[in-house]
């Protein structure tokens, strides 16, 4: 057999002992981390808790048949046109409400937050249409320009054809379509 001398003996002692001191070590950082780990997610869920209650208070629950305004936002929309489209709660699924106008249901469920709700009833939900839009969709047809943007002619001819494009939507010319030109559509 083969011996160590003393002195090797008492390094690999020395180098065991020093293992034993870096896994307790770890061993403790690691139930520090666990105990941190489950503290945040406790606090995350009283946190959530809190706003849930807050948005609760603050957006009270809306019932099936109230009139609601919803927020058309500003990209699906000109600057003359109407900011709110006027619906009816139809039903409602986990907090998430669907909403119908009278051109027709609304594509997506909406959170209490993303609507108001009227004080008189203003649409039935009879007034509802069963066909399925998406909001700017609706803020279109209830747009007074026809959607986005302006639409105007530069007809040089005074709008009596087909060729202007007011006159072909059935639309009067306005005061963008052409200066101070005669007009026939006005």
């Amino acid at each position: 057999m083969w011996s160590c001398p003393g002195n090797m003996d008492h390094i690999v002692q020395k180098e065991d002992d020093e293992d034993k001191v870096i896994e307790k070590q770890t061993k403790t950082r690691q139930t520090s981390i666990n105990q941190n780990r489950t503290e945040s997610l406790n606090n995350l869920k009283i946190q959530a808790k809190k706003i849930m209650e807050m948005s609760e208070k603050q957006f009270c629950q809306g019932n099936i048949g109230e009139s609601v305004k919803v927020k058309i936002p500003d990209v699906d929309r000109a600057r003359s046109d109407l900011r709110c489209v006027l619906g009816v709660i139809m039903s409602m699924k986990d907090n998430y409400y669907e909403i119908g106008t009278t051109e027709g249901k609304l594509q997506q469920l909406y959170s209490r937050n993303q609507f108001t709700v009227c004080k008189e009833k203003i649409i039935q939900i009879e007034d509802v249409s069963a066909n399925s839009i998406s909001l700017r969709k609706a803020a279109r047809s209830f747009s007074n320009l026809g959607g986005q943007g302006y639409d105007r002619c530069t007809c040089t001819q005074g709008c009596k054809t087909n060729k202007c494009k007011c006159k072909k939507a059935d639309r009067l010319c306005n005061s963008k379509c052409h200066a101070s030109k005669s007009c026939a559509n006005k």
